[in-house]
Order: structure tokens, then C-alpha cells, then sequence
């Protein structure tokens, strides 16, 4: 019989996009990512064991949800009325705690947006974004091929990204080796997947390896044109405000309903990006 937090963890992996447990444990990197064992987070996710407190950063990240917004906040409620029972909670703990119960429910946008997006999403295990991560190349040639439904050569690719043949053959059997990609009977490159929406592991594995990541975006950005850029400042609750960013994360990965996975005459990879800079205590 499940719990309370048993029940709210596994409708959030759901959520998620990680239909089973087996596809979230090891999608998310296996015991060396999140600190147990398979049977210890079936454990949990039947209700016969509750995970230490501490893990709480590591398992929301790797369920893709956002530390103090709703869905997380909702997460960590249930862990504590699993652990104190729900008299204690409502006696002892709820009076303590600054938070909100009844969090305010997905628009019906974004729950659409959401359950579309879910069906078409797959996921990089850490292991596959080392070698993504490998070098500037490499992360080129996974960025190119992998928003195509075509065949490449080597050498098709290596002219359109303006980098040696031999580096480019190095950096797409990596990406073959990691079944990222796959080579053709012909011996021409391919991703199977390219209309999925690709989901990163959780940053706090190996920060380095985000860290190298994000200096190959920026070294791509550099080299690209800004299309549009809006910006805007509001004065906000913190607390309430952390809810926001689930609505931004749905309206940002909304860009994805306009991927294409053959080229046009006018077709171009464009970097959809959106953040939030806190400025001032006010």
C-alpha cells in the first residue's frame, strides 16, 4: 500500500515524462546520479521506505521540477505528512512552515502544451552528455544532426559546420558509441529520434560537464543574429513568484510545436532562451 509521498512521487516522475520507474532511475543516471540502488527507489515508490531528507535537491532536480515552486513544494508537504503522520503535520509542523497547500493549478494552455510535449520527449542520460560535452565539435555535430531526419557524410557535415573531416569523424563516432546516433548501412550518419524533444539529466551531477556546455552555447550564440528580445521588470512575492517559472518553462518549450525535421528553403537553427535575474531584496 502506497503513501502519501509514495502517491505524489509518482504521479510527478509521471508528469515528468518518465512513464515507468526503471525508465527514471536509469534515465536519470542510476546509483551513481541519485545516490540508491534500483530496489531501494522501488522501495519508495511502493511506500515501504522514505528517502533521506537530503536527497530531496537530487530527486527534483531529476524530476525536472523547479525547488520552491508548487509542484516541488507539493512534493516535499508529502514527504513530511509521510514522516510525521498527518495529526503531527497539521499540529506540530503546518503552523511552522510558510507555504501554501493548495498551489495554483496548471492553466489549460500550459497542461495542453504539457501533455503534448510529454509524448514527444526523450531523455540524455549523463553518460550520453559526456560525450555530447566532449569537445566544441562534437557537441556541433550532435547539435546539426540531431535536428534532422536525413543521412549525413562526414564530409556533408564537416563543410557545413567549417571543421576538419577527420575531428568531424571522430566526434560522430563518439555519438554513434553512445547511441545518439547511428550509422547507415551506407555508412552516412542519422538520428533516430530527431522529432523528440531531448530533456538534459540534472545539472548538480557533474557541474563541470554543464559548465563546458553552456561555454559551447555561448561560443554558438556568438556566432548567430538575435531575432527578438523583450525584456521586463515586476516587483513580486518570492514565494509566489517561483510558480511563475513552470508557466515560463511551458511557453518556452511551446517552441518546440514548430520544429521541423527537414530542411526548407528559409529553415535555420534558432536558440530559444529565457531567464529570470533577481536584482534587489524590495
Amino acid at each position: 500500500m502506497g503513501t502519501i509521498f509514495s502517491e505524489t512521487l509518482i504521479l510527478a516522475r509521471k508528469s515528468s515524462g518518465f512513464k515507468t520507474a526503471y525508465k527514471f532511475y536509469y534515465g536519470n543516471g542510476g546509483e551513481a546520479a541519485l545516490g540508491m540502488t534500483y530496489r531501494q527507489y522501488l522501495l519508495i515508490e511502493q511506500g515501504k521506505s522514505l528517502p533521506p531528507f537530503e536527497r530531496f535537491r537530487i530527486l527534483l532536480h531529476a524530476l525536472r521540477l523547479i525547488p520552491n515552486a508548487g509542484p516541488a513544494n507539493e512534493l516535499v508537504i508529502s514527504w513530511l505528512k509521510t514522516m510525521a503522520g498527518q495529526p503531527a503535520f497539521a499540529e506540530i509542523l503546518a503552523p511552522l512552515l510558510y507555504l501554501k497547500e493548495n498551489f495554483p493549478g496548471k492553466s489549460p494552455l500550459e497542461d495542453a502544451v504539457g501533455r503534448s510535449l510529454t509524448a514527444k520527449r526523450t531523455f540524455i542520460t549523463p553518460k550520453q552528455l559526456e560525450v555530447i560535452a566532449e569537445n566544441y565539435s562534437t557537441y556541433l555535430c550532435y547539435l546539426l544532426v540531431s535536428k534532422d531526419s536525413g543521412t549525413w557524410t562526414d564530409k556533408d557535415i564537416a563543410e557545413r559546420l567549417g571543421i576538419e573531416r577527420e575531428e568531424t569523424r571522430r566526434g560522430l563516432n563518439s555519438l554513434v558509441t553512445a547511441k545518439l546516433l547511428r550509422r547507415t548501412a551506407a555508412g552516412k550518419f542519422k538520428c533516430t529520434d530527431a522529432a523528440m524533444m531531448r530533456d538534459l539529466p540534472q545539472s548538480n551531477i557533474n557541474l563541470g560537464l554543464f559548465t563546458k556546455l553552456r561555454e559551447y552555447q555561448d561560443k554558438a550564440l556568438k556566432s548567430g543574429k538575435q531575432m527578438f528580445s523583450m525584456r521586463g521588470f515586476v516587483r513580486a512575492d518570492v514565494v509566489d513568484f517561483y510558480n511563475y517559472f513552470h508557466l515560463m518553462r511551458s511557453s518556452l518549450s511551446s517552441a518546440e510545436a514548430y520544429n521541423i525535421t527537414e530542411g526548407t528553403q528559409k529553415s535555420a537553427i534558432f536558440c530559444v532562451e529565457g531567464k529570470v535575474t533577481k536584482l534587489m531584496d524590495f
